[in-house]
């Protein structure tokens, strides 16, 4: 049997700075999963300049524990225009925050992280 795919569409709002940008959290009960896909895309101006998806401990001020997907280069945001992203480390163990977290830069109001994964490892 093939595992079922799940498609999660995250509005990350308008971003910016620095600062790790908690998503959601994967709980201890749910199992791990992995990964397949990672983009975003903005309906308006903006730049996000070294965009990961990254995976973080939940204790307190989340700790990047992992980077899930890379963005290459500088992403400029415009209406219509997607980011995909390379997968490196697919697995997201549960008890684990998937974030986003950039160098530097400003996310448009309504960008939007598209992230396909299946149960399991």
């Amino acid at each position: 049997m093939a595992a079922e795919l799940k498609v999660n569409t995250i509005d990350i709002a308008a971003y910016l700075g620095s600062t790790m940008h908690p998503i959601f959290y994967l709980p201890d009960y749910a199992g791990a999963i992995r990964v397949l896909d990672v983009q975003v895309t903005g309906y308006a101006a903006g730049t996000s300049i070294g965009l990961l998806v990254v995976t973080a401990t939940d204790v307190g001020t989340p700790v990047v524990a992992g980077t899930v997907a890379t963005f290459a280069g500088t992403v400029v945001y415009a209406e219509g225009v997607v980011f995909e992203a390379t997968v490196g480390t697919p697995v997201v163990q549960p008890g684990q925050w998937i974030c986003v977290k950039q160098t530097s830069g400003t996310a448009p109001a309504n960008t939007l992280l598209n992230i396909s994964y299946v149960l399991g490892q």
